[in-house]
């Protein structure tokens, strides 16, 4: 029991010699430095390094903590290194003065243990700082990543005539000619759209129609031909600009970066079962309200009927 409190008590001395001990600087107390009572050794050119040893440590500047870290690192080494030494001391005099066989194993075993402890302390340095030294450095800074999401406009046309395909053969359409537009029912509502789709919008409308009143999703509002260009996109025509798309409901079925709709799910269908595109399978913006004939890239086939 005496020789375990001895042990103890030698272990406890170097502890509390080798550790440091943080002080606030009672002379300038905005400073946010810390002096240590006990200067520890560092390499030149270290913050805070001054002829070779650590006397201070400012938690705000940059990779403060890394910095005490790597020289903590090699201070735990060191002190791995002096209780080693006491131990196998006192392995061997424990194995040199006894007698006892048992004393004599209990000797071996410490200097076995002590050896091993300060192999495996160095070797892991050793190695690490073989394999990279970089592995060593607790002031590794990770840089920022800025990620720059950037909403896709919605689709639209480059050019302000276009050709599309009909029973009769190809079909020039100019943006914005409201001779080829006409007004029709459709859900309910007057809607003005051009004339190549008007029977494909009229038949959506009939199998909407033949659906059950108490599910057959309500619309409040739909809007067809309008002469604009993109939204955001100032270069390209949208497809209402050649009545060849409508929006439904857009107080619940928003142009945005997320889909957010109140669309049953065989709506849609009744317009791509037709040809038509929906801005709801967009991928990079969405626009539930949005079905169109027209461009390809929307979803639309570009076939109308004259």
């Amino acid at each position: 029991m005496k020789k375990i409190l001895f042990y103890i008590l030698i272990i406890i001395m170097l502890v509390g010699i080798s550790t440091p001990v943080y002080a606030e600087d009672p002379v300038t107390p905005p400073d946010t430095n810390y002096t240590l009572l006990t200067p520890l050794p560092c390499e030149q050119g270290t913050a805070n390094c001054e002829t070779g040893q650590f006397t201070k440590f400012d938690p705000n500047q940059d990779k403060a903590l890394g910095s005490y870290l790597n020289i903590m690192i090699k201070i735990f080494i060191g002190i791995c290194a002096v209780l080693a030494m006491v131990m196998i001391v006192l392995g061997g005099l424990e194995y040199m003065t006894s007698e006892l066989i048992s004393s004599k194993e209990s000797g071996k075993h410490k200097i076995t243990g002590a050896v091993f402890g300060l192999i495996i302390a160095l070797g892991s340095y050793a190695l690490l700082n073989t394999i990279n030294p970089d592995l060593l450095k607790t002031d590794v800074e990770i840089a920022g990543v800025t990620i720059q999401v950037e909403l896709e406009p919605e689709f639209g046309v480059t050019t302000e005539t276009i050709t599309l395909q009909s029973n009769n053969g190809p079909v020039t359409l100019r943006a914005c000619d409201e001779s080829q537009m006409v007004t029709i029912q459709a859900f309910g509502k007057n809607v003005t759209v051009y004339k190549g789709i008007a029977n494909s919008l009229k038949r959506i409308s009939t199998r909407w129609e033949a659906s059950r009143k108490d599910i057959r999703y309500p619309i409040n509002s739909i809007y067809g031909y309008n002469c604009r260009k993109v939204t955001g996109k100032q270069d390209a025509w949208s497809a209402h600009a050649f009545g060849l798309a409508v929006d439904i409901n857009p107080n619940t079925n928003p142009y945005g970066e997320e889909l957010q709709e109140d669309l049953p799910s065989g709506f849609p269908a009744l317009f791509t079962s037709e040809g038509w595109g929906w801005g709801g399978n967009w991928v990079n913006i969405k626009d539930p309200m949005h079905f169109s004939k027209y461009p390809p890239a929307e979803g639309g086939n570009g076939q109308v009927e004259l």
